[in-house]
């Protein structure tokens, strides 16, 4: 692991070239918590915010990055990038504990990587047709080095999930560790998901790993164009909801309120379920202990719902 950063937060950042990439995503978000956290103050958290993000602060300037604090879980939006990271609870019964510090910081200087490569152009010529994926296997490694120095700093331990999605070109690249899920639907039907690390825990990465994220990480690559909508979620929804639930939810909420709908139909159903003791749900088929009983499973309820659009920047 690396230890001779500076401070990472002050680093001098090139303006961010926008139309780099013929599709964007247009997200939307919803969010229902349900687990007691350690606050992460805006005060600090800004310090390490990408530029996309930091440009607004203070200024009436408004971009499309988007950035959501739901208990111990995070995500990140964007015009290019997607990322989910479920804070692993457990770490706040240690006096040390910081899970949510880590799950914000991992997605937010893995953003501010790929924005500072983002505006090289012998950077971003080696992508070739969006199929290398070598930038975000970089930006994911460079980001837990970062996030390791800076909660080594504070003292601080924690891990997360980390599902993240990538536009290149006319490719999404996904990366994913734990049970985090994404799914992509084409015409009415999923198209793509992603595969879940989950044995007897979901899978993770943070202060205690001895590997870097690329050493983990499920990767795929897949086609995507104009029209497919992108989701992610964590698994405060997927634990559950059936995937065919997913679906037609997400197609009912577009239908009538567009994607914006879409989010907040999936946290609220994922709640009911949640918290209804007679519910089938899916987080008994992965969980050996939920065999015994009915009903759904509380946890922090994350989800963004993003439409693939052509990129007039």
């Amino acid at each position: 692991m690396r230890t001779d950063f500076k401070d990472c937060s002050v680093s001098p950042v090139p303006p961010i070239n926008s139309s780099i990439s013929p599709l964007r995503f247009c997200c939307a978000t919803s969010r229902i918590p349900f687990h007691q956290y350690k606050n992460v103050s805006d005060t600090l958290i800004q310090k390490y915010y990408p530029p996309s993000l930091k440009v607004s602060l203070g200024s009436s300037r408004q971009t499309n990055t988007t950035f959501v604090k739901n208990a111990d879980d995070s995500l990140l939006c964007s015009n290019q990038f997607l990322g989910i990271a479920d804070g692993v609870s457990e770490w706040n019964e240690k006096s040390n504990g910081f899970t949510s510090l880590w799950s914000q910081l991992i997605l937010l200087r893995t953003l501010n990587w790929l924005e500072k490569t983002m505006v090289n152009p012998a950077e971003f010529s080696i992508l070739g047709d969006g199929s290398d994926s070598s930038l975000l296997t970089r930006a994911m490694d460079q980001s837990f080095d970062e996030t390791n120095y800076v909660m080594e700093n504070f003292g601080y331990m924690g891990s997360s999930t980390l599902l993240l999605a990538y536009l290149r070109l006319r490719k999404l690249q996904i990366m994913n560790i734990g049970d985090s899920r994404l799914w992509v639907i084409r015409d009415g039907q999923f198209i793509h998901t992603n595969e879940v690390q989950h044995t007897s825990a979901p899978g993770q990465i943070g202060t205690n790993s001895s590997i870097y994220p690329s050493d983990k990480a499920e990767i795929s690559i897949i086609d995507i164009q104009p029209g497919d909508i992108v989701i992610l979620m964590t698994d405060g929804i997927s634990d559950n909801l059936w995937p065919e639930d997913i679906l037609s939810i997400t197609l009912e909420g577009l239908k009538s309120g567009g994607i914006q709908m879409a989010a907040k139909q999936l946290t609220a159903n994922a709640f009911s379920t949640a918290n209804d003791n007679y519910a089938v749900c899916p987080y008994m088929l992965h969980n050996e202990s939920s065999m015994a009983y009915r009903g759904g499973r509380n946890d922090d309820a994350t989800v963004c719902v993003a439409i693939v659009e052509e990129n007039s920047a």
